[in-house]
């Protein structure tokens, strides 16, 4: 809509800018049409809309040379189940939650996806010479508890934005140091033995390991203890990916668990890779670490454990020495 100069009185009414379900047909926005959470910047001369697509899981973008016509489709920005599927069937009705409701306990829209995924908000900011999505997925198996999260994106010369990976980063903006103690708060893939599904317990149940946290949210300038996060429900066949870090002559790896599970954590650096170690962990009440050698390559890594065994395991932060 346009205002007038008082910058508060409308001029004219609102207008579309996107097509939505059922609307896009020819347009070139089809599987990934409209639904909710759209910003707007003015970058390089043309006008990005970002928006959360049908598929609720993807934030995608649209490219103008104005502010209110003429959007035509740029592609997916970030997945927050890190799905670089085009294939995405999405909603079947404008109602999110009744698709929902449909999804729960079935399959998943596709077997593309690395978490349990639900509705993705955010926008694109530049921080210094860099541009970043934000974004955000879900913890506690629904699509109301979300943890915020942000990627270094590229703007091409063409002025289009190539999809980007989940990862560990954040705004760092660069790999990690491969050396130190770790929060599993960071992980950017997480699924198990079943295809992970929509973030909602009647979908989840308890097949699927998942973030939590130990108490409240607080506000950051609060005195007290601060609630941290971690992995819970973790069975066998558990993976938890952490990407990405800077590794220099590390032989050792630990982790911080607690629960029933028996067995061991397998380490590897690549979800194709053979292992690098392996860490046995047995059942404890309390947090406790376990340790094991690991023959860690040098170099840019992807840091990924892997459980085997039974039982059931929290896992909230691992270290590397």
């Amino acid at each position: 809509m346009t205002l007038e100069d008082d910058m508060v009185t409308i001029k004219s009414e609102p207008k579309k800018l996107l097509p939505l379900l059922g609307e896009s047909e020819g347009t070139g926005f089809e599987g990934h049409e409209f639904f909710e959470a759209s910003s707007i910047r003015k970058i390089y001369g043309k006008y990005y809309l970002v928006y959360s697509s049908v598929n609720l899981h993807e934030l995608c973008y649209a490219v103008s040379d104005y502010p209110d016509k003429e959007f035509k489709y740029g592609g997916v920005i970030i997945s927050n189940c890190d799905s670089f599927s085009d294939i995405c069937p999405g909603l079947k009705t404008e109602n999110a939650l009744s698709d929902v409701r449909r999804q729960a306990g079935k399959a998943p829209f596709d077997a593309d996806k690395k978490n349990c995924f639900g509705n993705n908000h955010g926008g694109i900011e530049k921080i210094g010479d860099e541009w970043y999505i934000f974004y955000h997925r879900q913890t506690n198996r629904t699509m109301f508890s979300r943890q915020g999260c942000a990627e270094k994106i590229t703007i091409l010369e063409d002025g289009t934005i190539p999809q980007v990976e989940m990862t560990s980063q954040g705004l760092n903006g660069r790999p990690l140091r491969g050396r130190g103690i770790y929060s599993t708060s960071m992980v950017c893939n997480l699924y198990g033995r079943h295809a992970p599904s929509v973030s909602h317990p009647l979908a989840m149940g308890k097949k699927h390991p998942y973030l939590t946290q130990n108490g409240s949210d607080t506000n950051p300038d609060a005195a007290g203890e601060k609630p941290h996060q971690y992995i819970t429900n973790g069975k066998n066949k558990m993976t938890a990916v952490f990407r990405y870090f800077e590794m220099e002559h590390i032989t050792k790896a630990g982790v911080f668990v607690r629960g029933s599970a028996k067995g061991k954590l397998v380490v590897r650096t690549g979800p194709d890779g053979k292992p690098v170690g392996e860490i046995t962990i047995e059942p404890s009440k309390t947090w406790k670490r376990f340790q094991g050698a690991v023959a860690m390559p040098d170099g840019v890594q992807e840091l990924i454990f892997t459980f085997e065994g039974r039982g059931k395991l929290d896992f909230m932060k691992f270290a590397l020495d």
